[in-house]
């Protein structure tokens, strides 16, 4: 590794620790309805990486879901599927007390192929928020467009289509 991600790593595993037990503390004490966490997850998709996580993830008292990063998918799947994949909610929709949150996949986001994907999560998903107080997205970085206005393919153009035709809130990424 350079030196300085060698160095960037170095400060982080010292102040990390820390601040997610400070952030965790905060989070069970405030009793939210639900945790969401937005990759990446790891470091570098090691086992190590995904263990040390999940041991920070097991302290919070909420339901927790989890939308890994590029990294934890390309470099550690199958490590992430083994110790954190019962948190995943790629691809998935969820109803939290009348707020729709859908989660896209990053499995093949690159590709057309991929990114057509995502697109039919979304239209699933979204069918089903006709009745939420709001709608969330989580995920749809590697289609998206800086803006409505810049889209530059059909499916850039059908992303934000979804969005406007669905008044979707917010929209979240992982990188």
């Amino acid at each position: 590794l350079p030196a300085t991600e060698l160095g960037e790593r170095s400060w982080i595993a010292k102040t990390a620790p820390e601040s997610l037990e400070r952030t965790i503390a905060l989070v069970n004490a405030t009793q939210v309805d639900a945790m969401i966490v937005l990759g990446p997850l790891s470091w570098s998709g090691s086992k190590t990486d995904f263990e040390r996580t999940k041991t920070f993830l097991d302290k919070i008292k909420a339901p927790t879901y989890l939308l890994p990063g590029e990294k934890d998918v390309s470099a550690g799947r199958e490590s992430f599927d083994n110790i954190l994949g019962n948190k995943s909610v790629e691809g998935q929709s969820l109803n939290i007390n009348g707020v729709h949150l859908q989660f896209t996949s990053l499995t093949n986001a690159h590709t057309t192929e991929g990114q057509r994907t995502i697109l039919q999560q979304m239209k699933t998903g979204l069918s089903r928020a006709k009745n939420a107080n709001a709608v969330l997205l989580f995920g749809g970085a590697e289609i998206r467009p800086p803006n409505e206005q810049n889209a530059t393919s059909p499916i850039q153009s059908e992303y934000w289509r979804l969005i406007n035709d669905n008044k979707v809130a917010a929209r979240f990424t992982a990188d």
